[in-house]
């Protein structure tokens, strides 16, 4: 037999408290006082469990100390007895019933919620930790209770144009906003390998959308691009900006003119998507872009105070993992709003993975493919653009002379500097 969970171990120890309180207190109470009828209430307790079998042994317990206190007393109630026997079987019954309904409804809500976690799985992807010099990492919490999924969504590719996100939220709750996201998703992940521009993949997801939605329905976003060459593009359409931290400082992405939210471009006039541009901005090692939904910046405290993310932000982002950074300013949203949060909220972080540093040492002399002699050095010629370095004075332990190899130091030991990409340039 499977042992109970420790909320059914909780529930058998105050029944079991509870019988030897009405024992005790039948049997050393004033003569005239008869509490044995209330461990009838022993099998109701016992049926919380939603387990039959116990149900049914804590009856046949409550009975035993029935008769064990009638036989006890000495006293002939013979009629308030019969009434207690009967009732005691009845609840036991009833219990019975209820605990086996009960367990059939907790396995269809098992099965529910698999079906759910595998519905959240195909709208919300997990997205990878590393991805072409890029570390990730989301936070994702939905506001409906025993709700995985919500209006707010993400996603994260790897295509020919670089890694591409998108991060939105759709107006509205519930069943409803999950299909919305879904539309969004499935339009972005097939737009985002076909369109070149970024603003042609949001032109899509309108399109998708127009199908969709009703006359009062739309998704605010975020789109960012992160290009082979480096730096970063940002589209935002009626969403919050992305916080980036560089150079030891955060701040808000500015961004251009205001953008209409996606599915509302077809209700006013708008230059365009064609005519959009992207912000275009450096974005180099050790750097971070915080994406976040309004369920963060929106949410308040008792006080009605907003919850500062650049405050938070700025607080976590010098820590050494970006997970940390999230967890952070996750742990501390919670606490400003009571540690119930009123609406879906989702957090993406992208942080640039740094160069990794050369290793120090001596370095091997590269081959050359002339022929020489046995016994003799061979002739190499100065790579173009190096500058001759003096050879040092013989002596006692010093190193052997070498020549300067273009992109490596004069000195023996000293770091190989790799020249960096310069940011991406309009």
């Amino acid at each position: 037999m499977p042992r109970p969970p420790r909320t059914s171990r909780k529930v058998l120890a105050l029944t079991a408290l509870y019988a030897c309180g009405v024992m005790a207190a039948d049997l050393y109470g004033p003569y005239d006082v008869h509490l044995h009828s209330a461990l009838i209430a022993v099998p109701a307790m016992v049926a919380l469990t939603y387990r039959a079998v116990l149900t049914v042994v804590a009856g046949v317990f409550a009975l035993g100390l029935v008769f064990a206190v009638h036989a006890a007393e000495e006293t002939a109630h013979d009629v308030r007895m019969i009434g207690i026997v009967c009732a005691t079987i009845v609840v036991t019954a009833v219990g019975c019933w209820a605990a086996r309904d009960r367990s059939r409804y907790d396995a269809k809500l098992v099965q529910v919620r698999s079906v759910a976690e595998v519905a959240q799985r195909a709208v919300l992807r997990p997205v990878p930790d590393r991805l072409a010099g890029l570390r990730l990492q989301v936070r994702y919490q939905a506001a409906a209770a025993e709700a995985r999924i919500g209006g707010d969504l993400y996603e994260v590719l790897d295509t020919p144009y670089g890694v591409r996100l998108l991060l939105g939220d759709v107006r509205g709750k519930g069943l409803g906003a999950v299909e919305t996201a879904a539309v969004v998703l499935g339009a972005f992940r097939e737009a985002a390998f076909d369109q070149v521009r970024l603003p042609a993949v949001a032109e899509r997801i309108e399109t998708s959308l127009a199908r969709h939605l009703g006359a009062e329905d739309f998704v605010t976003a975020v789109l960012a691009e992160f290009p082979p060459g480096g730096g970063v593009r940002v589209l935002a359409y009626g969403h919050e900006p992305p916080l980036l931290a560089h150079a030891g400082t955060v701040a808000p992405v500015r961004l251009g003119a205001p953008r209409l939210p996606l599915g509302l471009h077809g209700f006013a006039a708008h230059p365009g998507f064609a005519a959009a541009d992207p912000e275009e901005l450096p974005f180099g090692p050790g750097d971070q872009l915080l994406f976040y939904t309004d369920g963060a910046g929106e949410a308040r405290d008792a006080a009605g105070e907003f919850f500062p993310v650049a405050d938070r932000f700025a607080r976590h982002h010098r820590r050494a993992a970006p997970e940390q950074v999230l967890d952070g300013i996750d742990a501390d949203l919670l606490r400003h709003v009571g540690g119930h949060l009123h609406d879906d909220t989702a957090l993406l972080l992208v942080t640039a993975e740094p160069v990794a540093e050369p290793r120090s040492g001596p370095r091997a002399e590269p081959a050359t493919e002339s022929a020489t002699e046995p016994g003799t050095e061979p002739a190499t010629e100065p790579p173009a653009g190096s500058v001759p370095v003096p050879a040092p004075a013989a002596g006692p332990g010093a190193d052997p002379v070498r020549e300067p190899v273009a992109g490596m130091s004069a000195e023996p030991g000293d770091p190989v500097v790799h020249p960096v990409a310069r940011p991406f340039a309009r």
